[in-house]
């Protein structure tokens, strides 16, 4: 009896454990769980097996490269012997904009895909993969977030059968993903602040948006539109180059998305230099209303002045700054009595400190900058 309520509570244990170990777990406006794509693992197959992240409604995720801010998702296997894990297969990305900010990334559920290699089959018959994920769910603020996450599964030596469960979820996820093209062919240039890639063999679709994505994060000015124009055997587009750009990776890697009226198409672009002519500016209509003095430079000099002069004066009423002036202005009365030519040393040694902070602090943003 002893040994029968033993082995009830030994089994009770594991299945506990078990569904703990796949529950999700809640984060900051974010909920993460690790999910396989089949009931088992099966040796000397590829399995399929996906960090899914859930953000709030008007959150979202980042990313391999996030864009203008934020930090990509990551994963840290660890993982029993036997077992290897590649690198995250990343769905194509959404843009996201927040003023002036553009970043690439999820605002839904997202499934990151990892692929799984198992060379032998435990003793146990059963493995639990752990791993620890990291990210950055933001909205207008943005919020770190990790969590331990484990999923405990049977190995087997035959083929495994798909989880009902999550077949809907990685058959999206598996469609999402950027596809390779036979035959496809792209070459890039950067010339007079623009980045220009053509790419052949790929097919038009009427009115669809065009986007291109990027893995090189300082390549493009990512809230710039990109011009595109659809030649005979595929398309050129042209986007503003970052203006922190400094050097163009060779081959240039990113994720052409083609957004139609019926279809998504997200296309892998590995393109290598050559000459690319830009895709020209679309002419500006031309205004038929005069313009007002607020947006000719020479009306809009005065206004410029009082503004600075303005704001010069709420500065120095400042509580940092207005006891400043008052020891300003009694160093200024007791050189009263000092000697001209040691008032005059004193003034140009003020004027050039002044000068001489402002070129410092000029040098540090183009060192940082560069």
């Amino acid at each position: 009896m002893r040994i029968l309520l033993g082995l009830i509570a030994g089994l009770a244990c594991f299945l506990i454990s078990t569904l703990l170990s796949a529950a999700p777990v809640q984060r900051d406006h974010l909920e993460a769980e690790l999910i396989a794509e089949n009931h088992a693992l099966s040796v000397g197959e590829t399995n399929w097996v996906a960090l899914k992240l859930r953000p709030d409604p008007g959150w979202h995720v980042y990313w391999k490269n996030p864009g203008d801010s934020g930090i990509a998702t990551r994963l840290q296997w660890q993982l029993p012997d036997g077992i290897g894990a590649g690198e995250i297969h990343w769905p194509y990305p959404h843009q996201h904009k927040l003023g002036e900010l553009t970043n690439y990334g999820y605002g839904e559920q997202t499934l990151h895909l990892v692929p799984l290699q198992v060379t032998a089959r435990p003793s146990s018959g059963e493995t639990t993969l752990k791993a620890k994920a990291s990210w950055l769910v933001c909205a207008d603020i943005c919020i770190p977030g990790e969590a331990d996450l484990s999923l405990t599964m049977p190995v087997i030596d035959g083929d495994a059968q798909p989880d009902p469960a999550w077949a809907p979820d990685f058959a999206k996820a598996h469609a999402d993903l950027p596809q390779r093209i036979d035959g496809l062919a792209a070459r890039f240039s950067v010339s007079d602040d623009d980045f220009s890639i053509d790419i052949s063999g790929v097919e038009n679709l009427p009115g669809a948006k065009v986007d291109f994505y990027p893995e090189q994060n300082d390549l493009l000015d990512h809230a710039a539109a990109p011009r595109v124009a659809w030649t005979e055997n595929g398309l050129r587009l042209s986007q503003v180059a970052s203006s922190y750009f400094f050097e163009a990776q060779n081959p240039v890697v990113g994720v052409l998305v083609i957004d139609g009226a019926d279809q998504t198409r997200a296309i892998t672009i590995r393109a290598v230099p050559g000459d690319v002519a830009a895709v020209p500016q679309q002419t500006v209509a031309t205004q038929t209303t005069a313009p007002t003095a607020a947006a000719s430079p020479s009306g809009a000099l005065p206004l410029m002045l009082v503004f600075a002069l303005t704001g010069g004066l709420l500065l120095n009423l400042m509580p940092c700054v207005f006891p400043v002036l008052s020891l300003k202005a009694l160093s200024v009365v007791r050189a009263g009595d000092a000697h001209p030519g040691a008032r005059r040393t004193h003034a140009l040694a003020y004027t050039a400190g002044v000068l001489l902070s402002f070129v410092a602090i000029a040098v540090l943003l183009i060192v940082l900058k560069a």
